[in-house]
């Protein structure tokens, strides 16, 4: 479960949690700031107050989700451009993989939890083989392996591939709502992964790496504000997660998780794209996501900036002299923010 904080009023001297049928003493962080480690919390709805020596708040409620996950395939459905695997666990568990193909070299695995529509299956036509317990899907430049008891992944290219893992978990409440999605990933050792949009790290990617958008103007470490949910890697392959919703890959553990906010039904889009050679695989990646468009004309001509334009009248003294020296700048940049505590604005806007 771990810590639970809260304010009081600067001037209090105790303060306690009631928790589970225990007081747990809070410690004060100062000004009013107090923290309590709660312990750990079974799956559930729970509830809780907030104490001192003269009053006391709440109830407040919380839920703690539960782990469900899939590891066995019960059956198979076969379609012209695709195949659908009916996937099952412990506790009940369901989900379902679709594996289709939406250009050539592309393998799209999309993980389904929930009551969703029926969906024909789209792409390129395939042939599907299941023999001795394992399935085979061939489509235009890929060839698909899942093994269908241990769902061993394996999406194979002219160069190599990925291997991984057909096993999905997801993190539900009590009333069905589905609030995580989380898949393995497996690269190999000595594999060598890139991209994720920018990031201010070496380029090897190995770690964790958020895929949501960070506004820091400095020391962002790993995090970004132009973040990318694709990869690129050294084996012959990229994956491309095509979600909106904030997701986490780690490549350290080796487990990609997708948050969801509540909902009864989820999915998880993992796209796994081989080519002959790296720009191949980038290439397919920009065919899916649409090609990039030519930017406007003014993007090409020289762009003029400086720290020190740090007021209005100072950006437009700059740009009268660069109109009256003919200076051919098609962008000018300012750079000057206030602060980075309160809204970016000129200091004397």
């Amino acid at each position: 479960m771990g810590a639970s904080g809260f304010q009081t009023d600067p001037g209090v001297g105790e303060a306690w949690v009631i928790f589970a049928g225990e007081c747990r003493a809070a410690q004060p962080l100062g000004a009013g700031y107090w923290v309590a480690d709660l312990g750990p919390a079974t799956p559930g709805k729970h509830v809780y107050s907030l104490a001192t020596s003269t009053e006391q708040s709440g109830p407040y409620n919380f839920e703690v989700g539960h782990w469900l996950e899939v590891d066995r395939c019960q059956g198979v459905r076969k379609e012209p451009r695709g195949v659908w695997l009916d996937l099952v666990g412990e506790a009940g568990a369901q989900a379902e993989l679709a594996l289709s193909f939406p250009l050539a070299g592309v393998c799209k695995a999309e993980f389904r939890v929930g009551p969703l529509e029926p969906m024909l299956l789209e792409g390129l036509p395939c042939m599907i083989e299941e023999v001795s317990g394992k399935l085979r899907v061939r489509a235009e430049g890929v060839e698909v392996y899942v093994d269908l008891a241990t769902l061993a992944l394996e999406v194979r290219g002219p160069r190599g591939g990925y291997r991984g893992s057909a096993c999905l978990r997801w993190l539900a409440l009590e009333d069905g709502q589905v609030t995580r999605l989380r898949c393995a990933l497996m690269p190999e050792a000595g594999e060598t992964l890139y991209g994720l949009g920018e990031r201010f790290t070496p380029l090897e990617r190995r770690g964790r790496y958020d895929v949501r958008v960070y506004e820091e103007y400095k020391e962002q470490g790993p995090r970004t504000y132009l973040p990318v949910p694709f990869l690129l890697s050294s084996a012959g392959y990229g994956l491309w997660l095509a979600a909106e919703e904030p997701s986490h890959f780690d490549l350290g553990a080796g487990m990609l998780t997708l948050e969801k906010l509540p909902t009864p039904a989820a999915v998880l889009p993992l796209h796994v794209i081989v080519a002959e050679e790296p720009y191949g695989v980038t290439q397919a990646f920009v065919r899916l996501t649409a090609p990039a468009t030519v930017p406007p004309k003014w993007a090409f001509g020289p762009w003029i900036s400086a720290n020190t334009w740090n007021s209005q009248a100072k950006a437009e003294a700059v740009l009268r002299r660069t109109l009256e020296e003919g200076v051919p700048a098609t962008v000018l940049v300012l750079e000057a923010w206030s602060d980075e505590t309160t809204f970016y604005a000129f200091n004397d806007a």
